[in-house]
């Protein structure tokens, strides 16, 4: 498939991801075209909208602030598809998510996951798809935390009402997982074939999909980037004394 990020193409993402999400789609098809985005923002700026608004799916997003929803749902609406959103207001942990999956039945194959919570992303992904298996997405897009480097498998511990926001400098750092923590833990299920232009969004497919015979080398393909390089340097200093849980 080359390297993702050279599709990289922004409609409505907000780093290239709509372009990188059309080339897989383009070369592995579609199902049922659901998608679920975790923490969608004002919709305006995610990686399901473009998919939504111009190629036909339909989506369950999620984001934990009122008033982003109120503007995301005002903005779809104003898209003409309204009516293919499902936008929830929550605070998501690992107790109160299922519910509206088999509310509004989008359990088993989907063809889209989207995760970026800043939070405790990993335990939500091991919950969700995992564990229970209640959703089974082809493609999954989540933003990996870039600053703890190739080689670490961490993330932050569980907690229903963690603030990733407690280290600001730079963005969020003491939050998320490791890229490497997430392609162990997706490892049985699902290849790594690559990340966005910036070096923080992972792109994993279903092994049964495509054929990449090779293993990406995640140091040379995501963390070369100098603003990744920056990170590693000056933020992860901030936060290596935290707590983590190695995975």
């Amino acid at each position: 498939m080359g390297k993702l990020h050279d599709y990289a193409k922004k409609v409505y993402s907000q780093n290239g991801e709509d372009g990188i999400l059309e080339h897989i789609f383009d070369t592995i098809g579609t199902t049922n075209k659901k998608c679920i985005e975790m923490c969608a923002g004002v919709g305006s700026e995610c990686n399901t909208a473009n998919l939504i608004i111009n190629k036909g799916f339909e989506g369950m997003l999620y984001d934990g602030s009122k008033e982003n929803v109120e503007r995301g749902i005002s903005f779809f609406r104003s898209k003409g598809v309204g009516d293919k959103v499902r936008y929830i207001h929550k605070w998501i942990t690992r107790s109160n998510t299922i519910s509206d999956i088999l509310a509004y039945k989008y359990t088993g194959d989907i063809d889209l996951l989207s995760l970026d919570m800043d939070g405790v992303d990993y335990w939500i992904l091991k919950m969700l798809v995992v564990d229970t298996k209640v959703i089974s997405p082809r493609v999954i897009v989540l933003e990996y935390n870039d600053i703890f480097g190739p080689e670490r498998s961490i993330t932050v511990p569980y907690d229903d009402n963690f603030d990733g926001w407690t280290d600001n400098y730079g963005g969020p750092n003491y939050c998320g997982a490791s890229l490497k923590a997430f392609i162990k833990l997706l490892k049985d299920d699902y290849k790594f074939v690559g990340c966005n232009e910036w070096g923080f969004n992972g792109f994993f497919i279903k092994h049964s999909l495509v054929e990449i015979p090779e293993v990406v080398d995640i140091e040379q393909e995501c963390f070369q980037f100098e603003k990744v390089k920056q990170g590693m340097k000056l933020r992860w200093p901030r936060v290596e004394h935290r707590e983590w849980v190695y995975v």
